[in-house]
């Protein structure tokens, strides 16, 4: 550079560009000094505090506090580590799940493995109680239950299971243990679809590609209809398609979860199950 004026420029635009890179750099130090980020890369156990909410079969689900979000979360764990496929089953309700984010499916907030590595998910903390215990208040003619929940209300209830499983099947995916118990309602009047436990990806023929192992008598012995079968059935006998309990009546589809539909429309309309007995043995 030959001219003297022009090479003064240039160095001085040098120094101010390094002084304002300097500057740069002292905010975002006083930035990331602040002492709630110091909090965050402090935290060494994310979830604490637990407390046990409920359990059954394959898992069981405790409240925890998020240290990292300060929100109350609900988790769970494996209630057992007898057989890979029921670890497999665990995973898959989680992935599942979390693909889904709809008003009235609980949302999936994490999923991760414990410093011993056993695998869990975080979700949605719900409130309230599930329609099986409101069903069985009306079913005794409860007067404050009643008045809470019309038929309109029942109806409304029923809509927004059908909107969150028709959300579902657009996603390639069947719930396939619909019933009561499986559904959660609040006091806000929020309705919200649970335990994907049994829930299975479509094929491009929309069904599941799975078939069910050979049908075994004994997984019938005293279970009770509001059970979950684990084994060659998939499902809860009293709204359970025919194809969950045998290949013979063809695989699984988005009609197995329609039927179910009709099933649970039909104990909200009755009080009663569409096939009641003591156990599935006795349908």
């Amino acid at each position: 550079m030959n001219d003297p004026e022009l090479e003064r420029l240039y160095n001085l635009s040098d120094d101010f560009i390094d002084l304002f890179d300097e500057a740069q750099d002292d905010a975002l130090d006083e930035i990331l000094s602040d002492p709630q980020l110091e909090t965050l890369q402090k935290t060494d156990q994310r979830y604490t505090q637990a407390d046990f909410i409920d359990g059954g079969g394959m898992k069981k689900i405790h409240s925890y506090s998020d240290s990292v979000t300060g929100r109350t979360i609900a988790m769970a764990t494996m209630n057992r580590y007898e057989h890979k496929k029921e670890l497999a089953y665990f995973i898959n309700e989680a992935r599942i799940t979390a693909l889904l984010e709809h008003p009235n499916i609980v949302p999936v907030y994490d999923i991760g493995t414990t410093p011993d590595k056993k695998p869990y998910f975080t979700m949605k903390k719900l409130g309230g109680e599930n329609l099986r215990a409101v069903l069985n208040r009306l079913q005794a003619n409860d007067p404050e239950t009643l008045d809470r929940y019309p038929l309109t209300e029942i109806l409304d209830i029923f809509l927004k299971v059908c909107d969150a499983i028709s959300y579902a099947h657009s996603r390639g995916i069947v719930h396939l243990d619909l019933k009561p118990a499986n559904i959660q309602l609040d006091e806000y009047g929020q309705v919200q679809v649970c335990d994907w436990g049994l829930a299975r990806k479509l094929t491009n023929s929309n069904q599941v590609s799975e078939t069910l192992k050979e049908n075994n008598d004994a997984l019938y012995e005293g279970r009770y209809i509001s059970q979950t079968l684990d084994g060659a059935c998939k499902g809860s006998p009293g709204f359970m398609a025919p194809e969950q309990i045998s290949d013979d009546f063809g695989l699984r589809s988005i009609q197995t979860d329609i039927y179910s539909l009709g099933a649970l429309l039909y104990t909200l309309l009755t009080y009663h199950e569409a096939l009641e007995g003591d156990s599935a043995k006795k349908l």
